[in-house]
């Protein structure tokens, strides 16, 4: 086994092993954060700037609602099937065509995963609310059955896998910021 693969497996074994039931734990002081606080800008209510990956995402999952005096998101994350999320960022951009929202694909995704936190793998300070779950991205894969890559904030992993017909998911929309 090579030595990168088994010291990140002992360091997210580490990680899990103390993360109790429904808390989530970031631990600061034996990992590196993978995006950082200093990576993300406000621009406007319930949206950041990501400075490195040249996106704008929202801070809440679609179907919460941003709450600026709470700094939190409200309201329950829609669980829906891919074609639903994609239906729903068209109609989102079509609401309002100066902010074009769309499904993130599975690299931006992952530009938000933060691995010095563990249930889930995100800053919660920057993305409150954010489920312990699967995220659609717009990435797929088409071998007689269409597979969409999804990342799982539970694990920090991106997983090949989720059917059209049958898979649900969470959704968190992304715009480039040239717009």
């Amino acid at each position: 086994m090579c030595v990168w693969f088994r010291n990140s497996f002992t360091t997210l074994a580490l990680l899990l092993a103390v993360v109790p039931a429904g808390a989530q734990v970031c631990r600061e002081d034996a990992i590196v954060a993978t995006t950082g606080e200093q990576q993300f800008q406000e621009i406007a209510p319930g949206e950041l700037h990501h400075a490195r990956a040249k996106l704008i995402w929202q801070r809440c999952a679609l179907g919460q609602t941003w709450n600026a005096t709470a700094n939190s998101c409200t309201g329950s994350p829609a669980y829906v099937s891919w074609p639903e999320a994609l239906q729903r960022a068209a109609a989102l951009r079509s609401a309002d065509a100066s902010r074009l929202w769309r499904l993130p694909n599975i690299k931006e995704l992952g530009s938000i995963v933060e691995y010095q936190c563990a249930e889930p793998f995100i800053d919660l300070s920057l993305f409150p609310s954010t489920p312990v779950a699967k995220f659609w991205s717009s990435t797929y894969m088409h071998s007689g059955i269409a597979f969409i890559h999804v990342m799982d904030f539970q694990n920090g992993a991106s997983v090949l896998g989720l059917g059209i017909a049958d898979g649900r998911a969470y959704v968190r929309l992304v715009r480039d910021d040239e717009e």
